[in-house]
């Protein structure tokens, strides 16, 4: 019966999502606006989720693991649509009602190839900013002493290096029919495939015995506009206490953060673009 009001609750507690804070695209340097624009959100696929949680929320819920994966992809859609809600119209793959998303979701998902890139410094223009913050923990220096290694995914499944160089997971398209499809059927101006989701305990042995460690969440994300451009990509962080083990709690108060990372990055990325067309055009005036 517990598990079965969880259920029920699902789209309640989901839809029910607020935010106290205010959120504006900035480049650090200028703001600036841009008309309403609109895009495709591509959430990772089953395998791509790596979770060092789920026996912590099923014991706490009752959820299984299905059920776990599902609620935060979904709940991760349906976060970054509110903090996107501002600036940019979202359609999602997952809870879009559009006849045959899910079926655009698993074409998406056989259509692209994943490789780990190391993760980008935080912008030099938000020095002050906790996506910095988060940035310099994870992200370890360059040692040019080490060798390089490398990740591949073969016949379904992942195959990863680790040379202590923070990475992520990157999209490739391979299938050149797969973006122009989507652009026609949904008519977006960017696609953000998110790549994956990591949920990690981040141990410190260190620490005081029988402390409870903070969780980490990790989002890869990769950024493409409507001709295949791919614009940006990069792995956006949160921490919570290790504590929360509610589900609903977890998707509620953390992935808002990771979100208005994506979409500040797309933000520095667009006007990078613009800055570099506008000098273009002034370059052909002369």
């Amino acid at each position: 019966m517990k598990k079965l009001a969880l259920l029920v609750m699902v789209s309640s507690v989901l839809s029910s999502f607020s935010f106290a804070q205010d959120f504006s695209f900035s480049s650090g340097q200028q703001d600036y606006t841009h008309e309403r624009g609109s895009v495709l959100l591509i959430p990772w696929e089953g395998k791509m989720y790596l979770s060092d949680i789920n026996r912590e929320v099923h014991y706490r819920t009752g959820l299984e693991i299905d059920e776990i994966k599902r609620l935060f992809r979904e709940g991760f859609c349906q976060v970054f649509a509110q903090e996107a809600s501002e600036k940019w119209d979202v359609v999602d793959l997952v809870t879009e009602d559009n006849e045959g998303h899910l079926s655009d979701l698993e074409y998406a998902h056989a259509s692209v190839a994943y490789s780990y890139s190391k993760v980008p410094p935080p912008p030099k223009e938000k020095p002050d900013s906790k996506a910095k913050a988060l940035l310099n923990r994870f992200t370890q220096k360059e040692d040019p002493e080490q060798s390089g290694r490398g990740v591949s995914v073969n016949e379904g499944q992942i195959h990863t290096y680790y040379d202590e160089k923070e990475r992520y997971m990157s999209t490739r398209v391979d299938n050149p029919e797969l973006l122009p499809y989507l652009s026609e059927k949904y008519e977006y101006d960017y696609v953000v495939f998110l790549n994956e989701l990591d949920i990690k305990v981040m141990r410190d042995h260190n620490v005081e015995h029988g402390q409870v460690w903070e969780r980490r969440i990790k989002v890869h994300y990769s950024v493409f506009d409507a001709g295949g451009v791919e614009i940006t990509s990069g792995a956006a962080y949160a921490e919570y206490d290790g504590y929360e083990k509610d589900i609903f709690s977890i998707i509620r108060n953390n992935f808002d953060f990771p979100s208005q990372n994506i979409l500040s990055q797309m933000d520095v990325a667009i006007q990078a673009l613009q800055t570099a067309e506008s000098k273009a055009n002034d370059d052909d005036d002369y």
